[in-house]
């Protein structure tokens, strides 16, 4: 694939998987459109990037969270005359708690992000992409998105919203010059735990590594990338094995066992 003289938007791009992704694709030779809440941390980020030699980055903070905030993004840069070549639809998080006791309004907003957010992105850019012959678009997944998560409900069942959706899309986009890739994490050393307010008991993966894999993903044209041999285990493998029944109590209870305050 060629990277160079290309533009590409990188969600949730102020920290872990998302900055290291603005990282990677800078070092070779794409313009990075930065897209994240906090413009300080996106700020450091494409003085860094620049300092380093790479091209210029395009900073735009705003909260991607929000009812219309695809299009919004969208109008802006229009506005810079920036064709985004590469999308990374990384931007998300999680919500911890029975579904009974998280309030409607973080729930709906979750959802806003994870799921309509990025699908809406994918509507607005892709056709450009496919008009020009070129172009990559990845969606952050989860290994949640291939088995139900008591706790997290609404994080899993986004996520499975994400694979299926980009699975799909995989296959529309074959032939037509634009590569598609679901990528699937598991637990991943970011600030996604900080956040959630609980940390879990179990290995993480380097944000280095989840893009390099993807990175490699792309270069094959895989539709999925699953990062890690036991995440592949958890994902690929058991779900075929045990039944949805099985696999809820089962993974209620390894949910139990894992988080930690």
């Amino acid at each position: 694939m060629e990277w160079k003289q290309t533009t590409a938007l990188v969600t949730g791009a102020s920290s872990g998987i998302g900055e290291q992704f603005a990282r990677e694709l800078a070092r070779r030779g794409c313009r990075t459109v930065l897209v994240a809440r906090s413009e300080e941390r996106l700020r450091d980020l494409a003085a860094q990037l620049a300092a380093s030699g790479a091209i210029q980055p395009v900073v735009i903070a705003m909260d991607l969270a929000c009812e219309g905030a695809a299009a919004d993004l969208k109008r802006r840069t229009d506005a810079q005359g920036l064709e985004i070549d590469v999308l990374i639809n990384n931007a998300g998080y999680s919500e911890k708690g029975g579904v009974h006791e998280i309030a409607v309004l973080a729930q709906e907003r979750l959802i806003q992000l994870n799921v309509t957010t990025m699908a809406s992105l994918v509507s607005l850019y892709l056709p450009g992409m496919r008009g020009r012959a070129k172009g990559v678009v990845v969606n952050l997944a989860s290994i949640a998105g291939f088995l139900p998560l008591p706790t997290q409900a609404a994080y899993a069942a986004s996520k499975a919203f994400v694979l299926s959706y980009t699975e799909s899309l995989w296959e529309e986009s074959r032939g037509t010059g634009v590569r598609i890739l679901a990528l699937c994490p598991g637990a991943t050393a970011t600030d996604f735990f900080q956040r959630l307010g609980h940390d879990v008991n179990a290995p993480k993966h380097t944000s280095q590594k989840v893009v390099e894999v993807a990175m490699r993903a792309l270069e094959k044209d895989r539709m999925t990338a699953v990062v890690g041999w036991r995440n592949a285990f958890l994902s690929r493998f058991l779900p075929r094995i045990i039944c949805r029944k099985l696999a809820a109590i089962a993974t209620g209870a390894v949910i139990r066992n894992a988080y930690r305050t």
